[in-house]
């Protein structure tokens, strides 16, 4: 078995769950906003300044730390891998929607606009969820974005909200990555 060389290339992985999302979404006819990215940032702290679609990095862990969850990684004598090469890489997508806020004459927004918003923001809820657990449900290698031996573990999907004119829907999602050998 060989590996590339070099460090943990995570971009490929930022652009393929933003081309998943947007694939899935697109092939139920449901539109996204225009703006889709990846940012830099911790998630939740990420600006919503206008309607858009956000993958970033949580972050990088190994596994058997506390950030990497689960028991300590014991390499099997004769293995060519050691614990070293294993990386969990923690994403965070966010699709961020406008929804209604108080008039200019301190009136709450009407309760339809309000319903609408809320009904949208249930429909990303489901939609999300389910699009990650498609990918974590998928074969391995089904996915040229993927690293090697990468798998997609799915996190939960949360609202986020509402801040100044905008709520939003995140995903977490935990893809393993196998680090280049030196």
């Amino acid at each position: 078995m060989t590996y590339p060389q070099g460090p943990l290339v995570l971009a490929p992985t930022a652009l393929g769950l933003l081309a998943a999302v947007e694939a899935y979404y697109g092939g139920r006819g449901v539109d996204l906003p225009e703006r889709r990215i990846p940012v830099p940032g911790a998630p939740g702290v990420v600006a919503w300044d206008c309607e858009q679609v956000t993958v970033c990095l949580g972050a990088v862990a190994t596994p058997g730390t506390p950030s990497g969850g689960g028991g300590p990684i014991t390499p099997q004598l004769g293995s060519v891998a050691g614990m070293g090469l294993v990386r969990l890489a923690t994403w965070a997508v966010c699709i961020v929607r406008c929804t209604p806020t108080m008039g200019d004459d301190g009136e709450p927004p009407p309760a339809e606009e309000l319903g609408a918003a809320g009904l949208a923001m249930l429909d990303d809820v489901g939609l999300l969820s389910q699009c990650m657990s498609l990918l974590a449900g998928s074969p391995p290698g089904s996915y040229d974005w993927l690293p090697i031996g990468g798998t997609i573990n799915a996190g939960s999907v949360t609202t986020l909200g509402p801040e100044g004119r905008f709520a939003a829907v995140e995903a977490s999602v935990t893809i393993s990555a196998m680090e280049a050998l030196p």
